[in-house]
């Protein structure tokens, strides 16, 4: 539990917030506060899909610090989804980006421009039952 209450003071959270109820924590701490709890069963593989999405730079950097803290300290191999890529990148070991609904390599070049099939695709028309 120790490491717990470090790891949620490291996020900036009140000690007790991990274990406050969800309706009495603001979006960025329920989020913080997840991923106390998450890293507190020190994962092989931790998935953090937008981890830092509608935090502040300052809350956004100390997440990611942890996140990479938990990497080097427990080996725990971190999947990070995320719309950041500069900031995202300088701190991967490898990264991958989607363009028309496929993962592309990405480690070391730049984003390719969008491709036409990239957009959004129109909805396909209502079933009528008679098919």
């Amino acid at each position: 539990m120790c490491e717990s209450l470090a790891t949620a003071r490291a996020l900036g959270l009140d000690p007790d917030a991990p274990r406050r109820r969800p309706h009495a924590l603001s979006g960025g701490q329920l989020q913080r506060a997840a991923l106390v709890r998450a890293l507190g069963a020190r994962p092989a593989l931790l998935v953090a899909d937008e981890s830092t999405a509608g935090l502040d730079p300052v809350t956004a950097r100390r997440v990611l610090d942890v996140l990479a803290e938990a990497a080097e300290r427990y080996g725990t191999a971190v999947l990070r989804v995320s719309h950041t890529l500069g900031r995202d990148r300088a701190r991967a070991t490898g990264t991958l980006t989607m363009a028309g609904g496929r993962l592309t390599p990405g480690a070391s070049s730049p984003l390719p421009p969008p491709r036409a099939e990239a957009r959004p695709r129109p909805a396909a028309p209502p079933r009528t039952g008679a098919e």
